[in-house]
């Protein structure tokens, strides 16, 4: 690095926005995530509405919305191959190019001439948006140290939401005065735009000690083995029965899905209304909330933490279930599902750094996501299907109270005996993260 750059370089991390929370150098990477982040949460806060359209612009089925919230749960089946590529691979590229060809791909829905085209241009372009997400978790867990990282993700992904949630309402205000089948064809590609800006700005990070550790890999790379990967779930028992709880709290909140999207058109909900429930009041209370769960997580482990957000998910589900036709309720649910919407998403990202050593995170990250997939592919269908069976959608969130109680009285049984065995091995760092 010449001298200029160099003195650019720290000129930067004086800039950088809340630098004083990370370390010297995890700075750099911290002011290129909190500016992708705004550009991320406008991309994302126009595909809030996507199951909207499907159902109510272009009068798609329930089954159709289904495959809408599948898609980018079901393409996470194939993020065990993609840990295994990019594991002795540089990791930005794997983040740039699908990053970038997920989003073209995704303004193409513009010229979606009806719903089952739409569902199956989104649905590709959610398969490709899946193969950056083991890469990313990667280069965070080589960037940010385990004392700081729960609090800059909740930091990043609080302004994330916060942009998200903001252009959830503002794309339903301009789709409900214009309540046609013309105008999502330009506010979903205008999101795009600045979703592929995101991609790029996040691109800029330099991966540290990434060559070295790739010479090393490559020293033993191993053919793939779907079995072999998968059996981590096996071999680190405490990550397998975390799995479990992860995949049964997971399934409960998928099913609710599509259901919740029916629930709206039954209770004749419009597009302000739409917006509220599906984008602005989880996102909002979601980003207002996430730094505080940032501090909270780095001191607790991830099974105290699904046990105690399980009983605020559960709470919200209730209050749909008694709902009625009054959508207030509805969105006072989603609020309060939202609050524990932030530390659900950070342990997502994050929660494998618990049980992963270093070089093993994408292995992790991988076996985690493809469960991801497995629950994506079938939980949506079984909401549509006990909403059919019980002819009426509220019965639904019922069911979901109960199995995400379950999961929770599991991991606070894990939490316990964690804590009384306290038979971590390898030095721990912040909320158990090894390094």
């Amino acid at each position: 690095m010449t001298p200029a750059n160099k003195s650019r370089s720290a000129s930067r991390t004086k800039r950088v926005f809340l630098a004083g929370m990370v370390p010297f150098i995890s700075r750099p990477t911290l002011f290129f995530d909190i500016r992708s982040a705004p550009f991320n949460g406008i991309y994302m806060g126009v595909l809030t509405l996507l199951p909207w359209v499907v159902r109510h612009t272009l009068g798609g089925s329930d089954w159709e919305v289904a495959v809408l919230t599948a898609a980018p749960i079901v393409c996470h089946l194939l993020d065990v191959y993609w840990a295994h590529l990019c594991q002795n691979r540089p990791k930005m590229p794997w983040v740039l190019y699908p990053g970038m060809i997920a989003r073209l791909m995704m303004m193409t829905v513009g010229f979606a001439v009806n719903s089952t085209m739409l569902v199956l241009i989104a649905s590709v372009s959610y398969l490709v948006q899946s193969i950056p997400t083991t890469a990313i978790n990667a280069i965070w867990r080589n960037n940010y140290p385990g004392t700081h990282r729960y609090r800059v993700m909740g930091v990043v992904l609080s302004v994330m939401y916060l942009v998200m949630a903001a252009t959830s309402y503002g794309s339903g205000q301009v789709l409900r005065r214009f309540d046609d089948t013309f105008w999502f064809r330009i506010v979903i590609p205008a999101g795009c735009v600045f979703g592929v800006l995101g991609v790029y700005v996040f691109s800029r990070i330099k991966v540290r000690g990434e060559r070295p550790r790739r010479r090393a890999d490559t020293r033993r790379r191993r053919r793939f083995s779907l079995f072999g990967n998968m059996g981590l779930l096996w071999r680190d028992r405490r990550f397998g029965k975390y799995m479990l709880v992860q995949f049964t709290s997971g399934f409960s909140n998928l099913m609710t899905v599509p259901v919740l999207v029916a629930l709206l058109k039954y209770q004749g909900v419009h597009w302000e209304k739409a917006a509220l429930v599906l984008g602005v009041a989880p996102n909002v209370l979601m980003a207002l909330t996430i730094p505080l769960w940032g501090r909270v997580l780095q001191r607790f482990n991830p099974m105290q933490a699904r046990a105690f957000f399980g009983v605020v998910w559960a709470a919200g589900y209730v209050i749909i279930a008694f709902s009625g036709d009054n959508v207030n309720w509805v969105i006072l649910a989603r609020a309060v599902t939202g609050v524990a919407s932030g530390a659900t998403m950070l342990l997502w990202f994050l929660q494998q750094m618990y049980f992963a050593r270093r070089t093993d995170v994408p292995k992790y990250m991988g076996v985690h996501c493809t469960l991801t997939g497995i629950r994506g592919a079938v939980a949506p269908f079984v909401g549509v299907w006990l909403m059919g069976l019980f002819d009426t959608p509220h019965p639904v969130f019922l069911i979901a109270t109960v199995g995400t109680l379950a999961a929770g009285a599991f991991a606070l049984h894990l939490a316990r005996h964690e804590r009384r065995t306290s038979n971590h091995t390898g030095h721990v760092d912040g909320a158990g993260l090894k390094e």
